[in-house]
């Protein structure tokens, strides 16, 4: 790779550095305010167009916006919003720009825990979170009018759902749970105020309540009483982007 350094304000210092791979221009490293340190990075394909764009937007000469572009439109963004020069939140954007999924590095950390889903006016629909920052996915929070309505687990780390658990008003209803791996709920626990209240279990995989216990005491199971909830699936969060790997 060959570099060329250009001084265009004349103070005798490189202000533009220009870097090419067989003749064609691949980076661009550019001082654009003159205050000694690169504001402006970007990477261009063999055709001349932008891959990627880096930009320092707030003049405390450490990067804070990274663009990916794709045919000519932006495609995902990072950007380090707390001032330190690390990407926080990487945005991804459909064909017409709207943002449909934000992934988030939350206190300071270095790798991501969060994948947000977006609906069309912005607000978030879904999240999955990590149990540890840039690991597998492994809880999905199904969102509405601001609350979680649902949240699906996996809890042995292949990317099914094992458990589930209903809320209303932010408020535990109701845990499901697939104890044999059949991907069917199988143990059903509802909650009143955030106690557990009573347990069913369906004890030969069926799909009907064999045993039931109000609180500690045995109960009886009315005849045909089905476990609710449908079967469960693939938790569907997706994995985290490749720009991470980079951090």
């Amino acid at each position: 790779m060959i570099r060329r350094k250009e001084d265009r304000n004349g103070d005798g210092t490189p202000d533009r550095i220009l870097f090419f791979k067989n003749e064609v221009l691949v980076r661009l490293e550019d001082d654009t305010s003159g205050r000694g340190c690169t504001d402006l990075v970007e990477v261009y394909d063999k055709k001349g167009n932008v891959t990627e764009q880096r930009r320092d937007t707030s003049g405390n000469c450490k990067i804070d916006v990274w663009d990916f572009v794709e045919s000519g439109r932006i495609v995902r963004r990072a950007q380090a919003t707390g001032g330190s020069g690390r990407a926080d939140v990487l945005t991804h954007f459909n064909a017409e720009g709207r943002p449909t999924i934000q992934e988030v590095a939350e206190n300071g950390a270095k790798q991501p825990n969060k994948r947000l889903f977006l609906a069309a006016d912005g607000q978030v629909k879904a999240q999955c979170v990590s149990s540890q920052a840039g690991g597998r996915l492994d809880t999905r929070s199904r969102v509405s009018g601001g609350l979680v309505v649902e949240e699906l687990y996996d809890t042995t780390g292949n990317g099914q759902a094992d458990q589930r658990a209903v809320y209303e008003g932010g408020e535990l209803l109701r845990l499901d749970a697939d104890t044999t791996a059949s991907g069917k709920p199988d143990t059903t626990q509802y909650f009143t105020g955030g106690k557990l209240v009573r347990q069913d279990q369906d004890d030969d995989g069926d799909g009907l309540v064999d045993t039931r216990f109000d609180g500690d005491e045995a109960a009886t199971v009315p005849p045909g009483t089905q476990v609710p909830g449908s079967a469960f699936g693939k938790l569907g969060c997706g994995r985290f982007d490749r720009f991470w790997a980079k951090r």
